[in-house]
Formats: C-alpha cells, sequence, structure tokens
C-alpha cells in the first residue's frame, strides 16, 4: 500500500488499483490501466484510458514492491480474462452436443419425368 500527501490509501485488489480517501473510494480496472510508474520526484502516475493520474507519495519503502506487485496482479487478472474469454468462446462453438442434418430433397431446377418404355418381344 501507498500513502499520497492528501491522506490517499492506493493498494492493489483482485480487479486492479484502489483509492481509498477520507471522501470516498475509486477502483481503475487493471483492463483500463495502460501504465503505471513511480518517478524519481516519488509520484506515482496512472495512465488510464488516456486520463494521467498523478499522486504525490509520501513514504518511498513500499514504492518497488507496489510496482512489482502491480505487474504481478496485472498479468495474473489479464491472464485470467484470457482464459475466461477462450472457455465462453468454447462453450459457444460447443453446441448442445447435437448434429442438426438439413436434407433438402425439392429441386431447384426444372422438373422432368421420366417415362420407363417397355418393348414388346413379338415372336
Amino acid at each position: 500500500m501507498l500513502t499520497t500527501d492528501r491522506g490517499q490509501e492506493i493498494s492493489i485488489i483482485d480487479k486492479g488499483i484502489q483509492i481509498n480517501s477520507p471522501e470516498s473510494t475509486q477502483v481503475i480496472n487493471f483492463a483500463d490501466i495502460d501504465t503505471l510508474t513511480i518517478n524519481e520526484d516519488n509520484v506515482l502516475q496512472i495512465s488510464a484510458s488516456g486520463v494521467v493520474m498523478q499522486y504525490q507519495l509520501v513514504n518511498t519503502d513500499n514504492n518497488q514492491e507496489f510496482i512489482n506487485q502491480f505487474g504481478i496482479a496485472k498479468l495474473n487478472a489479464t491472464n485470467k480474462a484470457r482464459e475466461e474469454r477462450a472457455r465462453a468462446e468454447e462453450e459457444k462453438n460447443k453446441g448442445n452436443g447435437n448434429i442438426n442434418i438439413n436434407i433438402d430433397n425439392s429441386s431447384k431446377g426444372p422438373q422432368q419425368q421420366v417415362a420407363p418404355t417397355f418393348r414388346e418381344r413379338r415372336e
């Protein structure tokens, strides 16, 4: 967990990054986060869906650990989402196990009847 100069606590949860402040709680989903860095001025920068958010950190003890946890958690969440999509696609393609066969015995072209021919044999 990281702490900001405004008393916010930033932590990693199973869905993404959670930012707790005295007034509210915000969650940024892993899927929305493009980049997350902590620069040399101890500023956490989160780029998500084209928006860059910056948080001035007051404690630097956990910075590298936080970055490592974020990377692992995002990778795990991405893999889990990929597996769920693959499983859903497999179920969709699986069907109900029955084979459906449609047979169309009607001819679409002109129909022609052929009458059998018989030849009598005369002796």
